[in-house]
């Protein structure tokens, strides 16, 4: 014969204490109800194999190069009446970065001749960008004054260093501090 509670109280209590211990299994199966695993399964691919990934510190991204030039443009505190000089900075320098490299619509079938024609028409596109480049910060910078000047010294020499040389920069790694 089944126990039968004597109140709803006691029954209340029984069922309650019975999901207690039922959800620490429930997790460490990875069953739907419980909090392991994803999709219902248990957890696979942690530190240990089926640890889970708490303690693992996301990868962080790069950040992109117009969040970069954003991050520039609060420090300067670039007022309203030089924002036409970093306006075109900014231009300028996302137009560098966005220089994609040159390939043949199919490289087997490039001559020698036209793949070196591509290299060099590349490399003058690049000197000509970086050439607008210069202008606008030699305009940029006449704008600025003392602080600003001081503080466009510390932020962009690593920016114009890592301009041209796609998204790993000059240095071959990507544009992060």
């Amino acid at each position: 014969m089944a126990y039968l509670p004597s109140s709803p109280a006691r029954g209340l209590a029984a069922l309650a204490f019975a999901t207690c211990l039922a959800l620490p299994a429930a997790a460490q199966m990875g069953f739907p109800g419980g909090t392991g695993g994803s999709m219902g399964g248990p957890m696979r691919g942690g530190p240990r194999g089926g640890e889970p990934m708490r303690d693992m510190p996301a990868e962080i991204a790069a950040p992109s190069p117009a969040d970069q030039l954003y991050q520039v443009r609060m420090r300067l505190l670039v007022t309203p009446e030089q924002s036409p000089a970093w306006e075109r900075f900014h231009a300028a320098y996302l137009a560098l970065r966005a220089v994609p490299p040159q390939r043949g619509p199919d490289d087997g079938a490039v001559t020698a001749q036209q793949a070196m024609q591509m290299r060099l028409g590349a490399a003058q596109n690049g000197y000509a960008r970086t050439e607008e480049l210069s202008e606008a910060l030699k305009t940029l910078l006449a704008k600025l004054d003392e602080k600003q000047l001081a503080a466009a010294n510390e932020a962009l020499p690593r920016l114009l260093l890592d301009a041209g040389a796609g998204p790993h920069g000059m240095r071959g790694r990507p544009l992060v501090r």
